[in-house]
């Protein structure tokens, strides 16, 4: 037998041992994926000739909401480890806007677990662009799917073209802090999980197909545990668990009277942040050590001795209206113009690179107030504790050395999501840190001054229902909202929606009159929404005398710094029968059995 038959043969013992290898593994090994066995997807051809896959809006078109890029291996996927990796094309200009990578890979088994691209991949300024990731199922996958992360992938035209999917099933892992991780896990009977060796501490996130309320307990290497709860939302959609481990995870075991079959866990890949922290400090908004008095007489007829109360709002107003507008757009400065033009005081959130921080005193001389949006729009449960903190801390500064005064409102970018560390939810946390007064956030909800007000009430999470763009939600709000004593109406956006055009623009105009100059409406900010709630708390009244014909209260407050408490007057419901109130010394105007009292305080 010559040479070439030699090696021909040879080759057939190793497919024929290849095979049989598959044979006794089927679905595991290497698979490879390419652009062109895909279904679902738009096949965009490169200037080099090869191709990508992407889904572009015109996808969606028809009702057509499940929309995705999809490989189906012709073996299910083996349960177990997989390393895998996501290659793109070159970054290619065209008609079709701005390419994004909001997308999520996920295999198609038990509960779908999912590793996010947005929030994991950082894309280097030139090519070979790839993702890499673990991710680990619990039974076998039949399917391979990208698919969109957001609804907002329309907005965006199109996704960042995918070349090839490389998957390998591999024995074991051991994912580095800086790669993502996905795990669908069985639950034990006892609520326990068997996680596998070599996960990383940092920050993660669990969902599960939970039924009722429970907690979860989750133990590092080191031994420190956290805790969280978990419930559902307004829709009773399971809600998602986010938390962060200073070491490598160890256990994980959930208490709840329905106990569920799987638990999906995801790690977050988090770049620690090149820049030093923001120089100087915070100017003082709040001493409770340090108390305020001053002198009350109220003078009348047949006075029972009682101290004044609060009205709903300032003026007896019914109802508060506060607009608030995300990101600091250029045309921040025209939307403040025509809130202004029919009696809006809007708050303006930026962030260190807004485009509207170099009209900040423009803003303010309309009415407006300006507060934090975080250094750079981060998702702050999706952050370490200590650079969630920095990125309010440090936005705060930065606007308050532009302004020259305090700034304490926020609007959390993304939305406030709970996030839990061994001290308790330190999203919270870091916006407390920065010492805002309020939080607003996008969860479904309508706030009223009684629900702000309460003892138990969070306003560093200050809820809306009230998104600029669903504008037949907000006509039917404000109709409900009118009828009702003490409700907060909200409208919140960002002005980059307001369109483009002179035409969009009056269309916009025409509909915030629709909720203008309302006798009933408070028209407040959101800062000087929450100074009100602040001091109908803490404001205390004190009967130093009474009689008949003269009640002298002493009202006693915390200091507060004089730039707030100047913008929202002490506003007071007299008790029946008084005819005349002297404040300090000096008679002040009665109306309707009100008064407002200026006190700004030193």
């Amino acid at each position: 037998m010559n040479r070439a038959w030699l090696v021909v043969l040879l080759a057939i013992v190793l497919v024929s041992a290849g095979v049989s290898r598959a044979a006794d593994a089927p679905g595991a090994g290497k698979i490879i994926l390419t652009a062109e066995q895909s279904t679902g997807g738009l096949l965009v051809t490169f200037a080099d000739k090869s191709n990508g896959v992407a889904l572009d809006k015109s996808l969606g078109e028809g009702g057509k909401n499940d929309v995705a890029m999809e490989w189906k291996p012709a073996e299910p996927l083996a349960a177990g480890w997989w390393r895998g990796s996501v290659e793109f094309g070159p970054k290619e200009g065209d008609d079709r806007g701005w390419v994004n990578y909001h997308l999520g890979f996920m295999l198609d088994s038990g509960l779908k677990p999912q590793v996010n691209l947005m929030s994991n991949f950082h894309p280097a300024d030139k090519g070979p662009y790839r993702f890499d990731f673990w991710i680990y199922i619990s039974a076998p996958a039949g399917k391979v799917r990208l698919q969109p992360v957001y609804d907002e992938l329309w907005r965006y035209k199109r996704t960042w073209p995918i070349t090839k999917v490389t998957l390998e099933h591999v024995d074991s892992a051991a994912p580095a802090l800086d790669e993502p991780v996905t795990l669908d896990l069985p639950v034990q009977a006892d609520g326990t999980v068997a996680l596998p060796p070599g996960l990383p501490g940092g920050v993660w996130s669990l969902r599960a197909a939970m039924s009722k309320d429970g907690s979860v307990t989750i133990i590092g290497e080191d031994g420190k545990e956290v805790h969280a709860p978990f419930s559902f939302d307004r829709w009773r959609r399971p809600a998602n668990i986010c938390f962060y481990m200073a070491s490598p995870l160890r256990k994980m075991a959930f208490k709840t009277p329905a106990l569920f079959k799987n638990v999906v866990i995801e790690h977050t890949v988090v770049r620690p942040s090149k820049e030093p922290p923001v120089p100087g400090t915070l100017i003082e908004t709040l001493n409770p050590a340090k108390t305020l008095s001053a002198v009350l007489e109220m003078i009348g007829a047949n006075l029972a001795g009682d101290p004044p109360t609060f009205p709903n709002f300032p003026g007896g107003k019914k109802i508060a209206v506060v607009t608030t507008w995300d990101d600091g757009a250029p045309v921040d400065l025209r939307c403040a113009e025509v809130l202004a033009k029919h009696g809006f005081h809007p708050s303006f959130f930026m962030n260190q690179n807004s485009q509207a921080m170099h009209m900040l005193d423009k803003l303010e001389a309309l009415g407006a107030e300006i507060g934090s949006h975080a250094l750079h729009h981060p998702t702050l449960h999706a952050l370490p504790p200590e650079m969630a903190a920095e990125e309010c801390i440090g936005m705060r500064k930065i606007l308050e050395t532009q302004l020259k005064h305090p700034v304490v409102s926020m609007a959390y970018p993304n939305g406030y999501t709970p996030a839990f560390d061994t001290e308790g939810d330190y999203a919270l946390r870091a916006v407390r840190a920065a010492g805002h007064w309020s939080g607003r956030t996008t969860a479904t909800a309508a706030e009223t001054i009684d629900s702000i007000v309460d003892a138990s009430a969070e306003p560093l999470a200050f809820k809306t229902d009230g998104f600029f763009g669903n504008t037949k939600d907000l006509l039917r709000q404000w109709e409900e909202t009118k009828k009702k004593d003490g409700a907060i109406f909200h409208v919140w956006g960002h002005s980059w929606q307001i369109g483009k055009t002179d035409e969009q623009w009056k269309t916009f105009e025409d509909f915030m009159a629709t909720f203008a100059n309302n006798p009933d409406a408070w028209y407040a900010t959101q800062g000087d929404l929450f100074y009100w709630a602040w001091a109908r708390k803490n404001v205390k009244f004190v009967i130093a005398e009474k009689s008949a014909e003269k009640v002298i209260i002493r009202i006693n407050r915390p200091w507060v710094h004089p730039y707030l408490a100047a913008r929202v007057p002490l506003a007071l419901k007299m008790p029946a029968g008084v005819t005349k109130v002297i404040w300090q010394g000096k008679e002040i105007a009665l109306v309707d059995g009100r008064v407002e009292l200026e006190w700004a305080g030193k």
